[in-house]
């Protein structure tokens, strides 16, 4: 492998596609005319592709260089006037460090014919990894790009030919494409942005593209493209987009802004991709799901309306009636807690949180009919206290944790402190480093525990697996006399899913 093969080989994209991003790059290259450079200071040697070297050459005197090049030929070949701003802004781009990117326009003599041309060229500073020539680290080296112009202007060669072929490669995807200024002034759609809306070629030029929009849209639409205008984020919305039949259907829009050296909005390069088919799919499983939370809430009202009825006749079993009747509405309201059956009862997804659903669980378990659980510091006197830190709660792992709760307080109940007028129970949720969340529950007051249970139930076992399956929870209980600690901990994620 001669050198330039080994310095193609120290910059080519690693991975599976390796061969797949190389050809991209030389496509990319070739349509836009444009030169690819490297240089390794630490060998000395300065090559590029072939683009670059005809730049360099100008087509004169190939054969009276050796490539690749020493890093003082290269500057040998500069104009006179040019060579010590390029060779300092080199330097300087070295001393900055890795990620350090420039662009500067200078001349080049080409050997043999004495000709100059001025180009445009731009370089970052990168880590490749070994050598580029030997197997010797290497700290830093310098990858770049290079554009010819004419000494009349300002301008890349071959400009209007690399648009006419841009827009032919624009036109080919499947996909809506368009392009703004910095301002937001709207000045290209590709050819599916106009077959799919059916509006005349630049009708919706500036800022008349809205108007294709649903007007219930608009709104969002201009919100989020304004922020995105003013601070340089990424612009992601969706929205209805009037089809060329009169018919609105769902859309993606996405854009990413192009920026200049200095950081500056050059251009914002967008997308429109439509989601209609999805966004039925999810809107129809939506349906079911209320729909099947709604069927689950008539569930527990016939149940606890069939407790109560039976209850009537018998006065012995009515206050284990009752009490069933208060866990059975508790778990009702948990569940429309975590899933409403209808957007009308639906609160805001943030004010669903851990402590909150479990103020609802554990209210049957007061001593009072109907009482409700403290909300106030975990070590007050309260029968059971809930306090601490909160976190917001998903469908998910509000079901998880109604149902690991609940056997808590079951056993509490039966064996437990709550077992004892005396007895009390204190839940605190406590946010830990790196996203993790922990919520401990502490009982005290009830009978002496000689130490964990011998057996386990099938409620403390499905409790246990919800913990650590549907949550990722780490389990830890500490049997001690005074009464049971158990701590849960999770990563934050797990509990909005």
């Amino acid at each position: 492998m001669n050198q330039n093969a080994s310095t193609v080989e120290s910059l080519r994209p690693r991975g599976d596609d390796t061969g797949c991003a190389d050809d991209l790059l030389a496509l990319a290259a070739d349509t836009a005319q444009m030169g690819l450079w490297w240089f390794d200071p630490a060998a000395d040697l300065l090559d590029g592709n072939s683009t670059f070297r005809e730049i360099v050459l100008g087509h004169h005197g190939i054969e009276d260089l050796r490539w690749p090049l020493t890093g003082a030929a290269f500057v040998s070949l500069l104009h006179p006037e040019d060579r010590a701003r390029i060779r300092d802004g080199i330097s300087n781009a070295f001393r900055n460090g890795k990620g350090t990117r420039l662009k500067e326009t200078f001349r080049i003599q080409h050997p043999g014919s004495g000709q100059a041309t001025r180009v445009s060229a731009a370089w970052t500073v990168m880590l490749p990894g070994p050598s580029l020539v030997s197997d010797r680290p290497q700290k830093l080296c310098l990858v770049g790009t290079i554009q010819a112009h004419s000494l009349n202007d300002h301008y890349p060669a071959g400009m209007k030919t690399d648009k006419a072929r841009l827009e032919a490669i624009l036109n080919t995807m499947p996909q809506m494409v368009w392009s703004a200024r910095p301002d937001g002034h709207h000045d290209y759609y590709n050819d599916r942005w106009y077959e799919f809306t059916g509006v005349p070629y630049g009708s919706t030029d500036g800022e008349a593209w809205s108007g294709v929009f649903h007007p219930d849209d608009r709104p969002r639409a201009w919100e989020r493209w304004r922020q995105s205008l003013a601070t340089g984020e990424p612009y992601d919305v969706e929205y209805r987009l009037r089809r060329h039949d009169g018919v609105y259907r769902w859309t993606l829009g996405r854009a990413l802004p192009i920026r200049c050296a200095n950081g500056t909005v050059e251009r914002w390069f967008g997308t429109c991709t439509e989601i209609h088919d999805l966004k039925a799919s999810e809107e129809q499983r939506d349906l079911i799901s209320r729909e099947l939370a709604h069927r689950i809430k008539n569930i527990f009202a016939v149940v606890s309306s069939l407790v109560s009825l039976t209850s009537r006749k018998d006065e012995a079993v009515r206050p284990f009636a009752t009490g069933l009747v208060q866990r059975l509405n508790s778990l009702a309201h948990v569940h429309e807690y975590i899933q409403p059956h209808s957007p009308w009862n639906e609160a805001d997804p943030a004010s669903r949180t851990v402590l909150g659903l479990l103020r609802i669980l554990v209210s049957p378990y007061m001593p009072e009919p109907g009482g409700r659980a403290s909300s106030g510091d975990p070590l007050d006197n309260a029968r059971l206290a809930i306090g601490g830190d909160d976190a917001p709660v998903g469908a998910g792992a509000g079901t998880a944790l109604a149902l690991i709760i609940h056997e808590f307080a079951t056993n509490a109940v039966k064996y437990g402190s709550l077992s004892r007028p005396e007895g009390s129970v204190a839940i605190t949720g406590e946010i830990l480093p790196g996203h993790r969340f922990r919520l401990t529950w502490q009982e005290r007051g009830g009978p002496a525990l000689p130490g964990p249970p011998a057996h386990q139930g099938f409620g403390t076992l499905l409790a246990s697996r919800s913990a650590t399956g549907q949550l990722g929870a780490v389990i830890e209980q500490d049997w001690a006399t005074e009464g049971l600690t158990v701590r849960l901990t999770m990563p934050l994620e797990n509990l909005e899913l």
